[in-house]
């Protein structure tokens, strides 16, 4: 019989004319997978947050270890922070969903924030002082550039086998991480899916007691319990 329904996984913003070379090679991932599979659906979603996931906690694990955070473009690049298991379920009904065939879906979770806001609000959540650092673009490129080449050393400060900052990286910061499936009545949202957006896992929920418990070292895991 083959292959009867397709789902493929990418992410908000893939562009074949995106700065970042991973948003244009999703974007060139999604035409192969429909050239091959024209009914498959495509759910783009916003950056994934999870307990203990690389995005997020990236910002905690900085926090833990330096006082000072430096972070680019001035702290504003705004994000939407899916919960994975949202993304999960909405995957899991694009295989009983006819409609969605042969469409794109963009998945953001229900809150917006800058980045200036995140370390801020982790940090009242840490109960501890935080000062955030505004370098400019050219003081992460050298950075990277280093951190690429000799991934060890900032692997082993922040605790990650992969170098914790990359020139990609840099690159997305620049970009907002926003849904707007608004902007294409093509485009799929939530309630295609059946998911009301009421219904999605805050990133807050998890947050305010997980940046608290990794600021004084201790493991954390949240497997995802709404409050």
């Amino acid at each position: 019989m083959g292959i009867l329904k397709l789902t493929h996984m990418s992410m908000v913003g893939a562009d074949l004319n995106s700065p970042s070379k991973l948003l244009r090679q999703k974007r060139e991932a999604e035409l192969a997978v429909l050239e091959e599979f024209p009914t498959a659906t495509i759910i783009r979603s916003t950056d994934i947050f999870e307990e203990n996931d690389f995005t997020y906690s990236k910002y905690l694990k900085a926090q833990r270890y330096w006082k000072v955070v430096p972070v680019p473009n001035r702290g504003q690049r705004i994000h939407q922070p899916v919960f994975a298991a949202d993304v999960a379920e909405a995957a899991s009904r694009s295989l009983l969903l006819d409609h969605t065939e042969g469409r794109i879906a963009e998945l953001g979770g229900p809150v917006r924030f800058t980045t200036n806001d995140l370390l801020r609000w982790a940090s009242e959540c840490n109960n501890q002082r935080h000062l955030v650092m505004h370098l400019p673009r050219w003081v992460f490129d050298i950075a990277c550039h280093i951190n690429e080449r000799y991934p060890v050393h900032q692997g082993a400060l922040l605790g990650t086998k992969a170098p914790a900052w990359t020139k990609d990286w840099v690159d997305r910061q620049f970009i907002d991480n926003v849904a707007m499936p608004e902007r294409d009545p093509e485009l799929l949202d939530w309630e295609d899916f059946g998911i009301p957006q009421e219904d999605l896992y805050r990133m807050e929920e998890k947050y305010f007691i997980t940046s608290a418990m990794f600021a004084q070292g201790q493991p954390y895991f949240d497997h995802g319990q709404r409050m």
